[in-house]
């Protein structure tokens, strides 16, 4: 669903003028559309993409609602960030932490509008370097632990969707970080990010990392199958190797065969010596 849509949001937008080569200037690319199908103002036209934006934020608040409430969990970030409702279990502190910072960041590129024109590539940069992430971890996942059911759903494609979703978002890294003419900004505020939270996780979260009661319930599945699967290759292994040893006695062939072997060792010998007596004679 989303590709099909994206595919027809962009050919949409690109066909309409002044062009793809206006397109990236513009903030809202539907504008163009709306502008010549009802013949309205552009001020009135951005009107009607407001449902849309609403709906994107409020898709983004509930994923980063839920991941952060999941960190706190784990002790990843304080713990007072993992309160939900009573009712709901809505991440009501979570959902708060990240309004605010994300309400800091627009102010920020309000005052300074340098920073909000570079600020749209380096988190587009980094939501691409997170969902490569994930493709990664769902191979690992697939990979090692087959058997672990933490969804309903199942895709379709496994792994070799994950890798081909993996392909389009490292095309797109390499499309920000390269081709963007910002002189490597993105990258460099990107790396300058991670550096802060590696630190921030050796000081503050390593010491108090733990596995939360849902990590718990999926993890467990997950060693226990990992070692029953190791624990029947090991003993694959073991009989296998008891075969090829009943097979391939030392010393060669059997006992019956070894003393064989010998007496005709022996009688040869014998001949030998008589033949040279008979000789010297």
């Amino acid at each position: 669903t989303l590709f099909v849509t994206g595919l027809a949001v962009f050919l949409v937008t690109v066909s309409l003028p002044p062009g793809l080569a206006f397109l990236p200037y513009e903030l809202v690319p539907f504008n163009h559309g709306f502008t010549w199908l009802f013949k309205i103002s552009r001020e009135a036209a951005t009107v009607l993409s407001l449902p849309a934006t609403y709906a994107t934020a409020f898709g983004f608040m509930w994923c980063y609602g839920k991941l952060i409430s999941a960190m706190a969990m784990s002790r990843l970030l304080p713990p007072v960030l993992s309160k939900t409702t009573h009712n709901y279990e809505t991440p009501y502190a979570a959902l708060l932490a990240g309004s605010a910072v994300s309400y800091a960041l627009c102010i920020i590129a309000y005052f300074v509008p340098a920073v909000g024109s570079k600020l749209f590539s380096i988190c587009i940069l980094a939501a691409f370097m997170s969902y490569t992430g994930q493709c990664v971890g769902y191979i690992s996942l697939k990979r090692n632990y087959r058997n672990i059911k933490s969804s309903e759903f199942r895709s379709p494609w496994g792994i070799a969707g994950a890798l081909y979703s993996m392909s389009v978002w490292l095309l797109c890294i390499a499309a920000v970080v390269a081709f963007q003419g910002n002189g490597g900004v993105e990258i460099i505020a990107f790396s300058a990010m991670v550096t802060l939270l590696t630190l921030f996780y050796f000081g503050y979260a390593r010491h108090r990392q733990t596995f939360s009661a849902q990590e718990n319930r999926v993890m467990l599945v997950a060693h226990v199958t990992k070692f029953n699967v190791k624990k029947v290759a090991a003993a694959r292994q073991g009989r296998q190797h008891k075969g090829g040893s009943s097979a391939h006695p030392t010393g060669g062939g059997t006992e019956t065969s070894q003393v064989e072997s010998g007496k005709k060792g022996a009688s040869n010998s014998k001949l030998a010596k008589h033949s040279g007596r008979s000789m010297g004679q």
